[in-house]
């Protein structure tokens, strides 16, 4: 089976290392708590903020290496890359270029730290120049089900002949219309390979 696993949102907290460059930015702005309810962060960044985000995050040596993780849906990663084998697991992310390490190396490194390997799988980190690439990149490589955060990604998607996509809940995408959407990524794994009744 080939799945694609988002990665920021999805396995790793972009989130948390936006308030963390924003309180280095403008110290005390954004709680450390803070969670955007919108995409582009509209409720509390103009587009001059997100560009002074950006532009930090750009000159952040391997900046990728070293964003926070989703717990829980690391623990479902190992889970599934250890009970299951033969499954070619891609990670189709639209992470840009930072200083330091190419994106691949740092994520890849980013997911070794957090102990996620790929057991008896074939594990791909694929980065793509435009979010909006994904879908061709599902399609080319045949990739059977994908998880992302990001609602127009799914929707897209979720148009290929023989692939599924799945939207994962959360506050900022809660407008989407994408058809199928989950809570958590065990819950993703647990609808791929759920037994007949």
């Amino acid at each position: 089976m080939k799945l694609s696993i988002d990665c920021d949102g999805v396995i790793s907290r972009f989130d948390s290392a936006v308030v963390y460059i924003a309180g280095k930015l403008w110290p005390g702005r954004l709680p450390e708590t803070y969670q955007p309810t919108t995409w582009g962060y509209t409720d509390v960044f103009s587009e001059a903020d997100w560009t002074k985000i950006w532009q930090e995050i750009d000159q952040t040596f391997n900046f990728w290496q070293f964003v926070e993780p989703y717990a829980d849906n690391l623990t479902a990663l190992r889970d599934f890359l250890r009970t299951h084998q033969n499954q070619e697991v891609y990670h189709v992310t639209s992470r840009k270029q930072t200083a330091g390490s190419p994106v691949a190396l740092q994520t890849q490194i980013w997911l070794m730290l957090n102990n996620v390997f790929p057991e008896r799988n074939y594990h791909a980190i694929l980065p793509v120049a435009q979010v909006g690439y994904k879908r061709e990149v599902m399609r080319s490589l045949g990739i059977q089900y994908s998880i992302d955060d990001y609602g127009p990604t799914v929707e897209r998607c979720q148009t290929l002949k023989g692939h599924a996509a799945c939207l994962l809940r959360r506050p900022w995408n809660r407008d989407s219309k994408a058809e199928w959407q989950v809570d958590t990524l065990q819950q993703f794994f647990d609808e791929i390979y759920r037994q007949p009744s």
